[in-house]
C-alpha cells in the first residue's frame, strides 16, 4: 500500500478557498463546498475542515483583507460594466451587462457580511391579518363544534 503525500497549501491559498466559498453563499447553500472544493481541486473534508476552524485554518485578518480585496475588485467590474452599459444598448449584450452587475453586487453583499435581499414587511399590517385569520380558524372550529360535525375540541 502506496502511502499518498500530504499537499501542503499556504495561508494566502486557504484564504482565497474560504473566500470563494462566502462568495457562493455557504454554508446557506449546501452544495457550495463541493462545487469550490471541485473548483480548486482540493477534498471537500479539507475546505470543510477550513471553513470550520477545526485543522489548518489561515488567520482570520488574512481571510478578512482576501474578502476585502476581492470585493473591492468586483466593485471595479462593476464600474467598468456601467461605463460599458451606454454601448451596450444596441446590442442583446445589455442585460448580459446588468446581470453581471447585479451577481457582482451580490457577491460583494456577502463577502463584506451583509444582506443579500431585504424583505420589507408592515409589521402592524402584518399582525392584524395574523390576528384576523387566527380569530377566522377559531370561529370555524367554533360552529363545527357547536353544530355537531366537529370534534368537541372549543368550550
Amino acid at each position: 500500500m502506496t502511502k499518498r503525500k500530504r499537499r501542503r497549501y499556504s495561508d494566502k491559498f486557504k484564504a482565497g478557498a474560504l473566500t470563494l466559498l462566502a462568495s457562493e453563499r455557504y454554508p446557506e447553500d449546501r452544495y457550495a463546498l463541493q462545487r469550490v472544493a471541485d473548483h480548486l481541486g482540493i477534498p471537500n473534508r479539507t475546505l470543510s475542515r477550513w471553513f470550520n476552524g477545526d485543522n489548518g485554518e489561515p488567520p482570520a485578518d488574512l481571510v478578512a483583507e482576501t474578502k476585502r480585496e476581492l470585493a473591492d475588485l468586483f466593485e471595479e467590474e462593476i464600474r467598468a460594466v456601467i461605463k460599458e452599459l451606454p454601448q451596450a444598448r444596441p446590442d442583446a449584450g445589455y442585460r448580459d451587462l446588468v446581470m453581471g452587475a447585479a451577481i457582482l453586487t451580490d457577491k460583494i453583499q456577502l463577502l463584506r457580511g451583509k444582506p443579500t435581499e431585504r424583505i420589507a414587511t408592515d409589521d402592524a399590517t402584518s399582525n392584524e391579518r395574523r390576528l384576523a385569520e387566527i380569530v377566522a380558524l377559531y370561529d370555524a372550529v367554533r360552529a363545527r363544534t357547536m353544530d355537531g360535525t366537529g370534534p368537541d375540541l372549543i368550550q
